[in-house]
């Protein structure tokens, strides 16, 4: 039968006519070949417009009709073929678009031209559904408005646009970049016509890389044929001598158009050079016979080789083949011998330096007498995309590991139809429940609520699980949408598939997409269990209050296992200073309320061996720091398998402290005591000891006024007896010693006469109730005879730095030298040899009105927990060597009751800073 055909005169890749409406072009090159392979004739209906052709196609006027595949509007009627050509889609702009265009998305923007009615638009509308494109008659009209600046660019084949741009003389065109969209025709057959369908496809699939050359290259050939119009032809031979002087005119401006075209088809070239390039997509061709292989130059660049530099071959490609993927190109060259005439494989090569890359083939036979003698072919560069979907698969694995092995539940509801976000809440909250669909649950969460798997829940609404009439739930909603579709923390209410109450605690965040709500994830932790114990402690806390807050002694309960509070009563706020919302949940070590820490481990000790406590001396600390002397009593209890710990504590601090007062008053007045009879004995051995000082005195006094008469006198006997000596020593040796040694008896009597005066002074009682004004250097002045011999046997190194013109005191300056000489002695025994140094200081702080006496050694130092204690009655880092413990204590009395204190600052092994700090008179 005659088969009806029409096709699109201005779009080459599906077919063409002359002036006379006589069909040409590439379609008739398919027929031809179809023709000869299956003896049909087909009789061609030319058609001056596309849209014409659809119509007489969707009419049933055309039978068999030459079209892109993807043409959706005479799907309904025709049923394709597989493509017989295939070509790539480019984007066509001016050449002032410097950089490649990767994504239509970047241009989306700007005004993109498309041939209105043509099959490829289908998929670009699929594709990109938010761009807009301009649709224009040919693909003359599309060039010439993206030219002239109408249009930004255009759509269409890498091989028609290079074409046309060319032969047009376009120059300020080019291809900028690549659209995953590809052109591929086809023959279209009626639908009713199923045997001509499977005829047509055998046909196409006889034919071979070189004849779908050739029907490429035919049509291009064909489309800019000039044919004939002989009638014209006469009248134009009439003016042919007019022409030929033009002609000669214009010779030479037609010879520059054509080396302009030239080179235009030259940068076109380059253009897809360039494009391949910047796809990783190259071509190839194998000779079976001749084992020649030849590339694009981008098949070069990605074996590792710059192009033209090494004859490929076939054994130089297979060399370049992974080891393991070797078996997979041998298998497919394999199948072509044995009648399969595409291949379509992956695998990897080894470029030249080694680097591993993953390619992507794709290749058709080429038959020669019905025999397979080469393959034509792509090749495409997936190394990146191979390491995406790598990288996604291990994403994925981690993301699918971290949901499964979560200890808390994740559910993700998607929302069908999604929830516009400009409702008002209220609105919104009702359709949260009607619309929500449960896409994804893990394991956890499934066996919470009951199911087997999580399958089980798929497709679930959140009805089921979710009352949305619970007072707390539809409150908890309401936040979410108000607070962007975020929630933390939140309790909710729910049911398990039994119906039993489950509460959870949720976080969840929204994904909204535009003006929509799409779905919600929610992370739900399973906190049933802890919320039943938390009620029944509740109750067990109503039995408790009454006995507990009515006590005046602080009581409490803490866990056994981690000693965290669970009830206190008032008294215990009280004596703590802590309110009951900041004890409770936290441990008595977080609010420090223990002097040491390991004071907290007697408890636990204890209670290792017996279940009670009693009267367990312990300090307490309040909040403010104040130390507290306690006795512990408690026992443990159980409840719910709970073991807890209940504790009396009774604060003994005012009787404890009213007792050391009174014990430390009665050691002040032995000490007293001590120091007046100490006054007394140095008073008569002062009056022992001055008795015959002062004579010594008298006499050296004596002795030293008489000593120029008795010095005349030894004169002249000398010049008398000039050999003579005095002691066992010639006289002029003596004449000048015996003055010196009259002296030094002189002053040797005055430093005992002060230093006695000083131990009488030192231990006379002071008129405590009669304050005096003194100079801070004074009783520093005082205190050094009584310490110059403990000073000079202990170390080589004391330094005295006292400051000018101090402020006056006002107190009594013996207490202050006996706090010195106490602080001196102390630092001097501390030392731990004589080249470690001790010093004494004064000074002035104005910003606190105070003067401050330092003492300071390179002695021991002490330790934290000893500093700590060093001005408790009785404690001393020296009693196994004579300490009592009873210095420093006495020494902070003393210079509290001059309005001072005391402070020390020590490092083990570097030594210890104590310094005296006295108001000033003002």
């Amino acid at each position: 039968p005659a088969i009806r055909f029409t096709g699109d005169p201005n779009w080459l890749p599906f077919e063409a006519f002359n002036k006379q409406g006589e069909y040409i072009g590439i379609v008739a090159d398919v027929l031809h070949l179809i023709e000869t392979r299956t003896g049909i004739n087909f009789k061609k209906i030319p058609s001056d417009t596309w849209l014409k052709a659809m119509h007489m196609a969707n009419s049933g006027q055309v039978d068999v009709l030459s079209d892109d595949i993807g043409n959706e509007a005479v799907k309904s009627t025709l049923h394709f073929t597989n493509p017989y050509l295939k070509f790539p889609m480019a984007i066509v702009m001016q050449d002032t678009q410097k950089d490649f265009i990767s994504d239509l998305y970047e241009i989306a923007d700007k005004r993109i031209a498309i041939i209105e009615g043509y099959g490829y638009i289908w998929e670009l509308f699929n594709k990109y559904p938010d761009i807009n494109f301009v649709e224009v008659a040919n693909i003359q009209e599309a060039l010439l408005s993206v030219s002239t600046g109408s249009n930004d660019a255009f759509l269409a084949s890498f091989n028609l646009s290079s074409y046309h741009i060319n032969q047009m003389g376009l120059n300020n065109l080019r291809i900028v970049g690549q659209v995953p969209v590809t052109v591929k025709i086809g023959l279209g057959v009626r639908k009713d016509m199923p045997e001509l369908h499977s005829i047509l496809n055998k046909a196409i699939a006889t034919l071979n890389e070189a004849e779908k050359f050739r029907i490429a290259e035919s049509w291009m050939q064909n489309k800019y044929v000039e044919h004939n119009d002989y009638a014209l032809l006469k009248r134009v031979l009439l003016g042919s001598a007019l022409l030929i002087f033009l002609f000669l005119l214009w010779n030479r401006l037609l010879r520059n158009q054509v080396l302009k075209h030239t080179a235009s088809l030259h940068k076109s070239q380059e253009s897809l050079s360039k494009a391949q390039r910047i796809a990783h997509l190259g071509n190839w061709e194998w000779d079976f016979s001749s084992d020649t292989v030849s590339w694009s130059d981008e098949v070069f660049r990605l074996f590792g080789y710059q192009p033209q530099t090494v004859q490929p071959t076939g054994k130089f490609f297979s060399k370049h083949l992974h080891p393991d993927d070797r078996d997979i190109l041998s298998k497919a060259v394999k199948d072509t011998q044995n009648g399969k005439q595409t291949i379509n494989i992956a695998f990897r090569i080894a470029r030249k330096d080694s680097k591993i890359r993953y390619v992507d083939v794709q290749a058709e036979t080429i038959t020669k007498h019905k025999m397979v003698t080469g393959l034509f072919g792509t090749i495409q560069d997936k190394t990146e995309q191979q390491h995406a979907e790598l990288a996604f698969r291990q994403s994925e694995k981690r993301y699918r590991r971290f949901v499964e092995t979560n200890t808390a539940g994740i559910l993700n509801v998607e929302y069908r139809p999604p929830i516009p976000i400009n409702l008002p809440a209220e609105k919104q909250l009702g359709l949260f429940m009607e619309n929500s669909y449960t896409v994804e649950v893990n394991s956890v969460l499934a066996k919470q609520l009951g199911y087997n798997s999580p399958e089980d829940c798929q497709g679930k609404n959140l009805s089921f699980h979710i009352d949305a009439s619970v007072p707390d739930n539809v409150k908890n909603m309401l936040s979410y949408i108000t607070s962007g579709y975020k929630a933390s923390g939140v309790l909710l209410h729910a049911k398990d598939l039994k119906g039993n109450k489950k509460y959870f605690l949720n976080n969840a965040q929204g994904v909204v997409e535009g003006d929509f709500l799409k779905s919600t994830w929610l992370s739900l932790v399973d906190v049933t269990n802890r919320l039943k114990s938390e009620l029944a402690l509740q109750t067990s806390e109503e039995k408790f209050s009454k006995a507990f807050d009515s006590s005046p002694d602080p009581m409490c309960i803490t866990k056994l296992r981690d000693a965290r509070f669970q009830y206190i009563n008032k008294s215990f706020e009280q004596i703590s200073g802590y309110s009951k919302n900041e004890v409770l949940g936290r441990t008595p070590h977080e609010l420090n309320l223990w002097d040491d820490s390991i004071e907290g481990e007697k408890i636990r000790t204890l209670l290792k061996t017996h279940s009670q406590i009693r009267e367990l001396d312990m300090t307490f600390l309040t909040r403010s720091g104040v130390k507290r002397l306690t006795q512990i009593s408690g026992g443990v209890f159980h409840f719910e398998d709970e073991a807890f710990l209940v504790l009396e504590i009774r604060d003994l601090t005012e009787k404890f402290g009213l007792e050391q007062k009174t014990r430390q008053q009665e050691l002040q007045l032995i000490q007293a005591n001590k120091m007046t009879a100490l006054g007394t004995l140095l008073s008569g051995v002062g009056h022992e000891i001055n008795n015959p000082n002062n004579l010594v005195m008298m006499n050296s006094q004596i002795l030293q006024d008489a000593w120029p008469e008795i010095a005349k006198a030894m004169e002249q006997y000398n010049k008398k007896n000039p050999a003579w000596q005095l002691a066992g020593l010639p006289y002029e040796e003596m004449k000048d010693t015996l003055p010196e040694l009259i002296t030094d008896i002189k002053d040797g009597t005055q430093r005992i006469q002060n230093i006695v005066g000083s131990l009488r002074n030192f231990a006379r009682p002071g008129q405590t109730d009669e304050a005096q004004e003194y100079q801070a250097n004074d009783a520093v002045q005082h205190a050094l005879p009584l310490l110059k011999h403990l000073i000079q046997r202990n170390t080589n190194h004391f330094h005295l730095q006292l400051a000018d013109d101090l402020p006056f005191l006002k107190g009594n300056p013996q207490k202050i030298e006996q706090v010195i000489i106490n602080l001196v002695i102390n630092a001097l025994e501390s030392l731990p040899d004589r080249e470690s140094a001790v010093s004494l200081s004064t000074r002035y702080s104005p910003t606190v009105k105070m003067i401050e006496i330092e003492v300071a050694d390179e002695g021991a130092g002490m330790s934290e927990g000893q500093l700590k204690k060093i001005r408790e009655p009785f404690f001393s880092t020296k009693l196994d060597t004579g300490g009592t413990g009873l210095g420093l204590a006495i020494s902070e009395t003393l210079i509290n009751e001059q309005g001072g204190y005391l402070s020390f600052k020590s490092i083990e092994k570097k030594g210890t800073q104590a310094v005296i700090h006295l108001p000033i008179t003002i």
